[in-house]
């Protein structure tokens, strides 16, 4: 596996992915638990990657690393600027008879 063409190809979808589990989940469930649903959306969770190629586990080890360190530094972004922490949605109005 070439490292630098996974990590290349990964961090386009970090923000996507972040915003994603966020509009999912919201404060309903903790961060590092977000975290590691980013990784497994991106296939980087662990065990999963390691068991599909277990001769690469260094090479994914190094991409999860750096993947996981652009989905806080995404994370501490969108919260800096309050992308995260919208207002719930207005319920529509019902009708009356």
């Amino acid at each position: 596996m070439n490292v630098l063409a996974k990590i290349f190809s990964l961090l386009p979808l970090v923000p996507g992915v972040c915003q994603a589990i966020e509009a999912i989940h919201g404060s309903a469930v903790d961060g590092a638990s977000k975290k590691q649903l980013a990784l497994q959306s991106l296939g980087l969770a662990g065990a999963v990657a390691d068991s599909v190629d277990p001769a690469a586990k260094a090479e994914i080890d190094a991409v999860t690393g750096v993947v996981g360190s652009a989905i806080d530094s995404t994370v501490s972004l969108f919260n800096q600027f309050g992308w995260f922490h919208t207002t719930p949605a207005t319920p529509a109005p019902t009708p009356t008879k």
